[in-house]
């Protein structure tokens, strides 16, 4: 049977424009067992702990959840704040005992730097290999983590889910917010090549930043397919229709249109579903 993911190559389904949208805060909080479908489900995160990240969340706004374990993790529960933003960039570590301390956190503090956290000085690499919400997550997913694990050590974890399943293996880099997908393990020192460089290795493998709108996402995407943009800080939204360009400003006129053939969105999932293509022309 045709899992979505072979679907969704089959049918040149564009992957740029498909990451996470208008999200600059991640919480990543260590669960070795017990994930299910839906995240915040997962069983150590039962009675108080969950109360309380709800609740905080919702205080802080705009906050993602993410759990995160890795083999041979430390004992103890490992928990990240990391903000996506464009003048300060950061991942904050905290290391608590149980998964109940977690309770007496204030995560808001957490992300400005307080709380007992640690500021972290290299990125985190997280590996979607969610099987339990899309099978294409553990398949695809598991391999690009190990050959990722081994170059990264401890800097990379396997996560829950960060969208679009059927664009697996799919990794999101934090703090910088890059988000690809379809990645496969033989590309991994090109990956990791291009993030040494601030740049993009592989267009055909970026789906785009998270910190973005879907339709800046699709905008910069195009432009870089143009224009051969590959450093991440190549091109920048100016105005609703206007994008700089290595130095030089655009306009730019956005057209969509449902894709022509509907797919599954998740493997197993009855409902078929249409994406939008985008189109941008550069206007004089």
């Amino acid at each position: 049977m045709e899992t979505c993911t072979e679907a969704s190559h089959r049918l040149g389904e564009p992957i740029g424009g498909t990451a996470v949208v208008d999200t600059q805060r991640w919480l990543l909080v260590q669960v070795n067992t017990g994930w299910k479908a839906k995240t915040i489900d997962a069983e150590p995160l039962c009675g108080g702990v969950r109360e309380h990240i709800e609740s905080e969340l919702a205080r802080i706004g705009g906050a993602r959840l993410q759990l995160i374990r890795r083999p041979g993790a430390q004992d103890g529960v490992v928990v990240f704040a990391a903000t996506v933003c464009d003048d300060e960039p950061r991942v904050i570590r905290l290391t608590l005992p149980t998964i109940d301390a977690l309770m007496d956190v204030d995560i808001g503090e957490l992300f400005d730097g307080g709380a007992g956290g640690q500021s972290e000085s290299d990125p985190l690499v997280l590996v979607c290999t969610h099987g339990a919400r899309d099978r294409c997550c553990a398949k695809e997913g598991m391999p690009v983590f190990d050959a990722l694990h081994r170059h990264l050590d401890d800097r990379v974890w396997q996560t829950t889910h960060l969208g679009g399943h059927r664009f697996a293996a799919t990794l999101v880099v934090l703090p910088t917010g890059l988000q690809f997908g379809r990645v496969l393990p033989a590309e991994v020192p090109r990956l990791l090549e291009g993030l040494s460089r601030d740049e993009i290795y592989d267009l055909d493998r970026f789906r785009g930043r998270v910190s973005q709108g879907r339709i800046e996402q699709v905008v910069i995407d195009q432009l870089r397919r143009r224009n051969g943009c590959v450093g991440v800080d190549d091109i920048r939204k100016v105005s609703a229709d206007e994008y700089e360009l290595k130095g030089q400003t655009v306009r730019v006129l956005l057209r969509q249109a449902p894709h022509e053939e509907a797919r599954p969105y998740s493997c197993g999932g009855d409902t078929l579903k249409t994406p939008t293509v985008y189109s941008v022309s550069a206007l004089d």
